[in-house]
């Protein structure tokens, strides 16, 4: 009976361990992909800002 409880918890926690290992996996992705669109959103406003610097220069 022990030997079965100890196989079921092994059984369980190898699972377990398994489902944690993935959503770290799956959450690490979501970061670098929230981090490419910041990097992107934060060269358009650079962009903006450079653009908007220039504009005397068209407007003298």
């Amino acid at each position: 009976m022990l030997k079965e409880l100890q196989t079921s918890l092994q059984a369980d926690f190898t699972k377990h361990a398994k489902d944690v290992r993935m959503d770290i996996q799956a959450m690490g992705e979501r970061t670098s992909h929230l981090e490419q669109k910041a990097e992107q959103l934060i060269e358009a406003h650079n962009s903006l800002v450079y653009a908007y610097s220039c504009m005397p220069n068209f407007i003298a």
